[in-house]
């Protein structure tokens, strides 16, 4: 790893407590993973999920911890599985959203 690799990673960890999970993504942060991966191209997964990681990871031990709490004599296979389902909805839902405006710029005008 490049020692500039090396900077730009401490500078998301810096920013990691300041991002608002996926709602809001760090535009430097965004800039400098895009500038890296294109300088590295071979390694933009690693790259990428690291960065996920360390916007979200916060967030998302937090959803666990309360969900953990909120559904304490649940086994985690069904919390699981029922994240999968919520999961497999929006993404049907958004699908469905793309997919129409597609099959509306199909249909042949009058």
């Amino acid at each position: 790893m490049r020692d500039d690799d090396r900077r730009e990673i401490a500078e998301w960890r810096g920013h990691a407590g300041q991002i608002d999970g996926a709602r809001q993504a760090h535009p430097v942060g965004l800039r400098r993973l895009a500038a890296i991966v294109y300088r590295d191209p071979e390694h933009g997964c690693e790259r990428l999920g690291l960065y996920v990681t360390l916007t979200i990871g916060a967030d998302s031990s937090a959803w666990a911890q309360r969900v953990r709490e909120e559904r304490r004599g649940v086994p985690r296979a069904v919390v699981a599985e029922d994240l999968h389902i919520d999961s497999g909805r929006l993404a049907a839902i958004d699908v469905a959203v793309a997919g129409t405006l597609y099959l509306i710029a199909l249909v042949p005008g009058r």
